[in-house]
């Protein structure tokens, strides 16, 4: 795993613990950026606050899942290389004795 991904993966967990911090603490810091003070104007500083939390939570799940191992959701059986997949099948004919190679 490349050492920058690590890092991105941190940073997005770290600001996504202080945006969900400042959220549920009702800090006006966390309402600071555009579309918390538009959600506040339009529905109200609950909603904002909402917004915050959740936006706060998604970022903290998208820092997890980029330090999950990318082989985890690889979809080639963890015991057989990708060489392997390369080859050509056998056919086999019925009727005849010989399998014959494609």
């Amino acid at each position: 795993m490349d050492p920058r991904d690590i890092l991105v993966a941190f940073v997005a967990i770290g600001l996504g613990l202080i945006l969900t911090y400042s959220a549920v603490q009702n800090q006006g810091r966390c309402l600071q950026f555009r579309a918390a003070q538009w959600v506040e104007s339009n529905r109200g500083r609950s909603q904002a606050r909402a917004f915050v939390g959740s936006v706060g939570a998604a970022m903290i799940l998208i820092g997890i899942f980029l330090l999950i191992p990318s082989r985890l959701f690889s979809k080639s059986p963890k015991n057989q290389s990708n060489s392997d997949q390369d080859k050509p099948a056998t056919r086999v004919t019925i009727g005849t004795d010989a399998a014959t190679e494609v």
